[in-house]
């Protein structure tokens, strides 16, 4: 990525900036070294849907969460250290956990409802992040992986295999949890309702088939008679 970016100079700018602002930060950060050094794997940003409490009360139990591969662990163990110790330093407080198997650092802050953000290793190789309230749905393993999904499959199966990633919305559940958000005496219109009913998911993926040129690939799947 790093050495990609030395032919962009938007980008070179920006990862220049972000070197000297984390270095003269309170974690007083090496970008090259506590992150990029072990960023070297697969990663994923998903939102979660969990029970609307707690600190996702406002959410509607929606939950960020982070997952990064890497072949470098010791590495990646060091940066969430530093940063369990920036939490404790700045008034907060950090403990552990057992989660299936699987040891779960927590961290706390004066006044919150319980934990509000955890991590750990729920494989030797992936690190995660995520909202606390969350973590006994994925962690030590997801009840269905997203990847065994046959609604994922129909709609990403579609998409070139050769890519840097997918971006995925599954229809049903999106449409579901938006109206969660909207006021309970609000009827959404008719037309609106039948629109997002028929939508099954959405997938997006991209390439680079040269370093100077970038493809994408977008798939909106519709449901067979409205199923």
């Amino acid at each position: 990525f790093v050495k990609s970016a030395e032919s962009m100079p938007e980008l070179k700018q920006s990862i220049a900036q972000a070197r000297a602002q984390l270095k003269s930060s309170p974690l007083a950060l090496d970008l090259d070294k506590d992150i990029f050094g072990w960023l070297d794997g697969e990663f994923a940003i998903a939102s979660v849907s969990g029970k609307p409490e707690g600190i996702l009360a406002q959410t509607q139990g929606l939950a960020p969460l982070l997952i990064f591969q890497t072949t470098n662990r010791p590495a990646g163990e060091s940066l969430m250290k530093k940063l369990d110790d920036f939490v404790t330093k700045s008034g907060g407080q950090v403990s552990k956990k057992d989660v299936g198997g699987v040891s779960v650092i927590e961290w706390s802050v004066p006044g919150a409802p319980g934990a509000i953000i955890s991590h750990g290793w729920n494989q030797q190789d992936m690190l995660f992040m995520t909202a606390s309230p969350i973590v006994s749905l994925f962690v030590p393993k997801p009840a269905t992986a997203i990847d065994a999904d046959a609604n994922f499959k129909a709609v990403v199966g579609t998409l070139p295999t050769s890519n840097v990633g997918y971006f995925y919305i599954d229809g049903d559940r999106t449409w579901k949890i938006a109206q969660t958000f909207l006021p309970p005496n609000e009827k959404t219109p008719v037309e609106v309702k039948a629109m997002f009913d028929s939508i099954r998911g959405l997938g997006v993926t991209a390439a680079y088939p040269t370093p100077n040129s970038a493809e994408v690939e977008a798939v909106l799947a519709l449901k067979k008679g409205g199923k």
